[in-house]
């Protein structure tokens, strides 16, 4: 079934939103892939930071960071669509019918205006099956009292099931090559579910005691760079919980982690309230207040972790 919208459209810009199915992932992917290549999270836990436009040939700049960043999305994005995820997507409505007419049949070289990744992750008709058990990204530097509730939300456990995909394999081989496997699965991630567990269960779930609660993650929301500033991310994410969480629940959250503390003021304005910040770099907590005057040029990878509020 295909979503669509006409709210709050630009008057230059002919655009629909849509929900995303498997067959589309490569093409997210690519929308995201060219919105975070400069993503200051994502070049620190694929160790891509180094790796410079004019430092070094276009075949070496593309070989060790474009085609992981790609293949992390492909990963990324094939993984939310394969656990029942919600992936929405701007269409630029002109360019779909031209394609049409070209007779593309594969379009996953031509990106979307604008994408966003969600997962359903805490409510009544949540399968909660995954929260049992253990995980390398939710083990090992822990403690026993974190690894109690705080199992919850590991990445893992609300992650891939099938792990055969092509996707996979080829996400693992790559990030062996840059060497940021290790990175990403041993030291960086489990302290960004630390995180999200103590926002999410002491702040959410423990305080609000409601059968009704249900939790969405808001994963990853993105336009293109040439569509910055028009509006774009505003109209996904308020036509998302408008149109589609609101009519599903009664009640329901969206917690999100932004990248980049200079990002507050845009979810501000949507609704959004800062819960905590933390060096993703340090894997420590920082202070939300002085954090952007502290740290201009967010050199120690601050984020912020933000909910939305029925």
């Amino acid at each position: 079934k295909s979503f669509s919208s006409v709210m709050s459209i630009p008057a230059a810009l002919n655009i629909s939103i849509d929900r995303a199915t498997l067959k589309d992932y490569k093409r997210v992917a690519h929308t995201l892939a060219l919105a975070f290549e400069d993503d200051p999270f994502m070049n620190y836990i694929l160790n891509t930071a180094h790796i410079k436009k004019d430092k070094v040939s276009k075949s070496t700049y593309k070989k060790k960071k474009l085609d992981l960043l790609l293949a992390y999305f492909e990963y990324s994005v094939y993984e939310c669509l394969s656990i029942n995820g919600c992936v929405f997507v701007i269409k630029d409505n002109t360019t779909e019918l031209l394609l049409d007419e070209m007779g593309m049949a594969k379009k996953h070289n031509f990106p979307y205006l604008g994408v966003s990744l969600w997962n359903h992750i805490y409510g009544p008709s949540v399968d909660t099956g995954y929260s049992s058990g253990s995980s390398s990204a939710g083990s090992g530097s822990e403690s026993d009292e974190d690894m109690s509730d705080d199992e919850y939300f590991v990445s893992e456990k609300i992650g891939f099931r099938s792990s055969i995909h092509p996707s996979y394999f080829k996400f693992n081989f790559l990030t062996l090559l840059g060497n940021c496997r290790s990175k990403i699965l041993k030291d960086k991630l489990p302290f960004l579910t630390k995180v999200r567990n103590k926002v999410l269960i002491d702040q959410l779930i423990k305080k609000e005691n409601s059968k009704d609660l249900d939790i969405w993650y808001l994963s990853d929301i993105a336009t293109l760079p040439s569509m910055r500033g028009k509006g774009l991310g505003k109209i996904l994410i308020q036509y998302v919980i408008n149109e589609h969480i609101n009519k599903l629940c009664s009640k329901a959250f969206v917690y999100l982690e932004s990248s980049n503390p200079v990002n507050r003021k845009f979810y501000s304005k949507l609704g959004f309230e800062l819960m905590t910040t933390f060096s993703i770099k340090y894997n420590k907590y920082v202070d939300s207040h002085k954090v952007i005057e502290a740290d201009p040029d967010n050199k120690a990878i601050n984020m912020d972790s933000m909910v939305f509020f029925p």
